[in-house]
């Protein structure tokens, strides 16, 4: 176990502190619209909203579906289209989530769909689909505009790009786990009408690298056999445009409506294709399908009987530990443990919020907790801050402040309902901690100049914080719950 080191020197970078993740007895403020986490492997497809007699609940073997789609407009920019009864909507979409399963809201199509083109329309569009993913239980959001939607452009991608992020924050805010998606149209890789989308898609992955969770591109069945070169050719090219995509940011499309053409190619072909990719390119997070309709039932869900074989959906997210809202995960053990230490706490509603965004309110009384740090300690510098007089974090402030791991902003105040970023958690990490600050040896490529570079290098070292990515750290990212009950449990019990 490491041990805290005293006395410690204070540190400029503890300015800017971090955030806990110990629960407090807050008012939930959310919708009371709980979410479930995309399986780490996942097994899907498109229910048409227009057949009304398959609902996500019905499609055997798989652990996650999607409602196609949530139509777009210059003027209502966001409503369900069709004429699925809501009551039996709501209730399917209810029904997976019990098991674990996540529902996600796929918007748009082709045609006379319109994507955002301004700023009203983002802000229309993001509260739109706010209600209606709130209102119906949805757990994610797909993009799939594609060839003739209007305003889906290259020109135009910021905006898409900006609607999503606002729907994915609302959620995060809320301390939900909320899945983001988009679905490049692949009708004809060597079309232009086909490379314009790619683009546009592309330039939204850019910008949302850091929340889209998967990329998945649409294999039609028009004229070419698809193989696992083309498919690995196709994920490289999407890695070499775009900088911190990894393996598991994209998943298989395989075409199933009969209204397209049938299969693209056989079910064999199909598994052989995500066989040889897990080889080539470990962790490609699923296989989806479209659409799921009266075909796949005449054939007994034939595809996804296929794919059961080589995709556990068994694994379907089920809360582990002692919260309602945390599956097993990469995080999930840590947050057991130290919810067990007693280190940190969830909410009144039983819930933990793993997406949500840390306070440096909430960081004091986790490293408090952590490390036994006593306020009487702190002395006439705590009864400088006005903005800590009657908060739940207090105490556990006044204790970190007064055993040197942490102190205030130059106006005299702590600011305990400020948020933190991944690069200040290293120099809080490395400062709690006493690690030695030896230079910028580390392997991310997103750091170099920061005044956070040292902490990094050093707390990446001792194996507390790791990267995003391999070479990318994600320095200004938001620290979330989930996140730090690992960083905690990796300095206070060892990687």
């Amino acid at each position: 176990m490491r041990t805290l080191k005293r006395p410690l020197v204070p540190s400029t970078v503890a300015l800017l502190m971090l955030t806990l993740i110990a629960g407090t007895a807050a008012a939930d403020h959310g919708s009371g619209h709980t979410t479930v986490p995309l399986p780490d492997q996942f097994l899907g497809g498109y229910v048409e909203a227009w057949q009304t007699s398959t609902y996500p609940d019905d499609v055997p073997h798989a652990n996650m579906t999607m409602i196609a789609f949530g139509a777009t407009t210059p003027e209502r920019n966001v409503y369900m289209a069709y004429d699925m009864p809501r009551e039996q909507l709501r209730a399917s979409i209810a029904a997976n989530a019990a098991q674990g399963k996540p529902t996600i809201l796929s918007i748009a199509g082709e045609g006379d769909w319109h994507a955002p083109t301004n700023d009203r329309h983002v802000t229309t569009m993001a509260g739109d689909l706010i209600e209606i993913i709130e209102d119906h239980g949805f757990s994610g959001l797909d993009v799939n505009f594609e060839e003739g939607s209007a305003g889906f452009d290259e020109a135009n991608a910021s905006y898409t790009a900006d609607m999503m992020r606002r729907v994915h924050d609302h959620f995060a805010d809320q301390g939900q786990a909320f899945s983001l998606s988009i679905a490049p149209y692949g009708a004809d890789p060597n079309g232009e009408a086909n490379r314009a989308v790619t683009r546009t898609y592309q330039e939204i992955m850019r910008q949302n690298v850091d929340i889209i969770d998967f990329v998945g591109f649409q294999y039609y069945n028009t004229g070419f056999e698809v193989d696992s070169t083309w498919v690995r050719n196709v994920l490289d090219h999407w890695k070499s445009e775009i900088p911190g995509m990894t393996n598991d940011q994209w998943a298989l499309g395989f075409l199933a409506g009969h209204d397209w053409g049938g299969y693209t190619t056989s079910y064999s072909t199909m598994v052989g294709i995500w066989r040889d990719l897990q080889d080539t390119h470990p962790g490609v997070r699923g296989v989806w399908t479209w659409g799921v309709d009266e075909k796949e039932a005449s054939t007994g869900f034939g595809f996804f009987e296929a794919f059961e074989s080589v995709i556990d959906t068994t694994a379907a997210a089920q809360p582990s530990g002692p919260f309602v809202d945390v599956f097993d995960g990469v995080h999930a053990d840590s947050i057991e443990r130290m919810a067990e230490a007693e280190v940190i706490a969830g909410y009144p509603d039983g819930t933990f919020r793993p997406a949500g965004h840390l306070t440096r309110g909430h960081l004091a009384t986790l490293l408090a907790r952590g490390l036994d740090l006593d306020a009487s300690s702190c002395g006439p510098v705590c009864e400088e801050f006005p903005d800590i007089d009657g908060s739940v974090h207090e105490d556990a402030i006044q204790a970190v402040v007064g055993s040197e791991v942490a102190s205030g902003y130059p106006d005299g105040t702590f600011r305990p309902e400020r948020s933190i970023t991944r690069e200040q958690v290293a120099s809080l990490m490395a400062n709690a901690f006493d690690l030695p600050l030896n230079g910028d040896d580390h392997p991310f490529d997103d750091v170099s100049g920061s005044v956070h570079e040292e902490a990094i290098a050093a707390t990446s070292a001792a194996e507390i914080t790791s990267g995003r990515t391999p070479s990318m750290f994600a320095p200004s990212e938001p620290v979330r719950r989930d996140q730090m009950a690992t960083f905690m449990d990796r300095a206070l019990n060892g990687p």
